[in-house]
């Protein structure tokens, strides 16, 4: 460590790509990113005053000026990095001699990967390909752990530790990944069957990189400086985005599931087609034409597959048993089977109004990246159709089907009520149950309040401003994951997260429904005649008049009233379409699309707890 000329640590480095506004380094804010490297400079600068600093064998040959002028503190610095103590007090977790820490020897071929991209991006003597390096990494860490490479070369590390995060690139490896971010692999017992045997977690870990090498050392800065959330290198090029997004639409056209597929078959494919949606939202026309071109036409297989497969199988999942949970009127009553094994137990559950799967994607890596030590059992529900909050919201705390509450669906004000009666029925007093919506920006003293009560045990909350976001949205899906994830990397949700669990609450997050880019194909001249007109669905309270609609937009699909009140009859909008001008696009749900229609259901827990 200190023979290095230069340590680069790649943590956090998703700031440097925002410079355009607020950023934050190891636990300091800063009005933009020139200010933060401003910042860092000048602490640089005076530790270099520092005689003794100099004195390090190994340091390197060149003025202060020259020094700073290539360092980017505290993320790299051309001479000994002065930082990394402050990294590891930040980032690393203190040795617990009680919690076990076990990992068979693990051998592997080190040339694997020698064809990729990145690994050609630039040569270099007895260089490692990342690929083979991450199984490394996932065979003896846990997301977030330190790791220290002293003699980084250009990085590859770096780069692997990374790739630890990115579900698309470690199933590369042959290893499978479980939408709660298990990763298992291929084992031969000793029968000779194969099995799959869980063994690490997805999640990116965080590296301090240092090489006596000053060229080296510049190089690993380079290879490891992020663009995007989802790839997280400058080096990415375009050939090896292209072929990668190439083979993960290649695996969906091939998974996607059958009409007589189980319910458990679409949450699987939900989660890597969220993957797919955040990834292609990021990618440009021009630059990915015939794999967006692709990206379409399985686009349209899923929507007509989706479809065909709800109106043959949706009905039958209203009654299933409650756990595990399958639709939103199924979580009270899992909550509630957990109140039952354990009177001392305290359950929140977190509505994320309007969250989108892919949504949920960019959330995720925005928690981690303030909090490393967040852990997720990632699941999913289905929200009700049609895919509106005054359905599926009040369905979710009401613990019971919409057509139980006829009199209260076209509105939420019942909500309240509604969860209240839900806990009043299982034994629970007024006292011991909260509800509280409108929450996503502001304070949290309302919040705080009501869980400082001491019989508070079931919390309910409404997080609202992913909707609030959706509304006013108008650049699409793409525009949707960048204000997103602007919110998300700020405090609100975290410190609502840990509110809850420093007051001992089991937190579940889910979401009411999702939402989908759409094109208008123009607006039914009905009147009054609708009784509800929103942009991906009308519902009308006679099925004549319906149908008269029908006659003009043939495309739309009549949904059976199944599971609400009879005279409830929705039309929806034809796939990726919305009932608005027509060419007009817009952000919106009410309809059947995977996107909107399959939710997040989340365990949030911190790690070590």
């Amino acid at each position: 460590m200190a023979k290095s000329t230069q340590d680069q640590t790649s943590f956090d480095m998703q700031t440097v790509a925002t410079a355009q506004g607020p950023v934050e380094c190891l636990g300091m804010k800063f009005e933009s990113d020139e200010k933060r490297r401003e910042y860092f400079l000048e602490q640089l600068r005076q530790k270099l005053k520092d005689p003794e600093f100099r004195k390090i064998e190994g340091f390197p040959i060149g003025s202060d000026e020259d020094i700073l002028e290539l360092s980017d503190p505290p993320y790299y610095t051309a001479c000994p990095n002065p930082f990394i103590e402050a990294f590891i007090k930040f980032y690393g977790t203190p040795y617990d001699p009680s919690k076990p820490y076990s990992r068979e020897p693990f051998a592997t071929d080190v040339s694997e990967g020698k064809n990729d991209p990145i690994y050609n991006a630039h040569s270099y003597h007895t260089k490692v390909p990342h690929k083979a390096i991450m199984r490394y990494i996932l065979h003896y860490t846990e997301p977030g752990d330190v790791i220290f490479d002293g003699f980084c070369g250009t990085g590859m590390t770096g780069v692997a530790a990374q790739m630890c995060g990115e579900r698309s690139v470690v199933m590369e490896l042959g290893y499978q990944v479980k939408p709660d971010g298990t990763i298992q692999r291929s084992e031969t017992d000793e029968d000779g069957k194969k099995t799959w045997v869980t063994f690490s977690a997805l999640g990116v870990r965080r590296t301090i990189l240092g090489d006596l090498s000053p060229a080296a050392a510049f190089i690993a800065y380079n290879y490891n400086s992020p663009v995007n959330v989802a790839i997280g290198i400058r080096t990415a090029a375009i050939e090896d985005k292209s072929r990668r997004l190439g083979k993960l639409i290649d695996s969906l056209q091939k998974s996607i599931p059958a009409d007589d597929a189980r319910h458990t078959d679409w949450f699987h494919f939900a989660r890597t087609w969220a993957e797919l949606v955040l990834l292609m939202a990021e990618q440009s026309d021009d630059a990915f034409g015939e794999t967006n071109e692709a990206a379409k036409n399985l686009q349209a297989h899923v929507d007509a597959g989706f479809s065909a497969w709800l109106f043959k199988r949706y009905a039958g999942l209203v009654n299933l048993p409650p756990v595990p949970p399958v639709m939103l009127h199924h979580l009270p009553r899992f909550l509630a089977r957990q109140a039952g094994e354990d009177r001392n137990a305290k359950l929140a559950l977190i509505v994320m109004d309007g969250l989108a799967m892919d949504q949920w994607l960019v959330v995720r890596t925005a928690l981690v990246l303030r909090q490393p030590n967040f852990r997720f059992r990632e699941e999913s529900v289905f929200a009700w159709i049609p895919s509106l909050t005054s359905v599926s919201r009040q369905a979710a705390f009401a613990g019971k089907a919409p057509i139980f509450f006829p009199n209260s669906i076209w509105t939420t004000d019942k909500e309240p009520t509604l969860w209240s009666q839900f806990w009043a029925d299982q034994g629970f007093t007024t006292n011991e149950v909260v509800y509280i919506k409108g929450l996503g920006d502001g304070g949290l003293e309302t919040v705080s309040e009501a869980l400082s009560h001491p019989m508070a045990r079931i919390v309910g909350l409404v997080v609202d401003k992913v909707d609030r976001i959706m509304h006013g949205m108008e650049m699409g899906t793409a525009g949707m994951h960048n204000q997103v994830c602007q919110w998300a990397k700020g405090p609100y949700l975290n410190t609502l997260l840990n509110l809850l669990l420093d007051r001992g609450f089991r937190v579940y997050l889910t979401s009411d429904h999702g939402n989908v880019e759409a094109v208008g194909c123009g607006r039914p001249a009905e009147g009054a005649v609708a009784d509800l007109r929103g942009e991906r669905v009308r519902v009308y309270s006679d099925a004549s008049l319906r149908d008269k609609v029908k006659d003009r937009f043939p495309a739309a699909l009549e949904w059976p009233p199944v599971g609400l009140p009879e005279d409830y009859l929705p039309l929806l909008a034809p796939a990726r379409q919305a009932f608005i001008q027509e060419g007009q696009r817009t952000v919106s749900h009410g309809g059947i699309s995977v996107e909107e229609l399959i939710v997040p259901l989340v365990q949030i827990e911190r790690r070590g707890e």
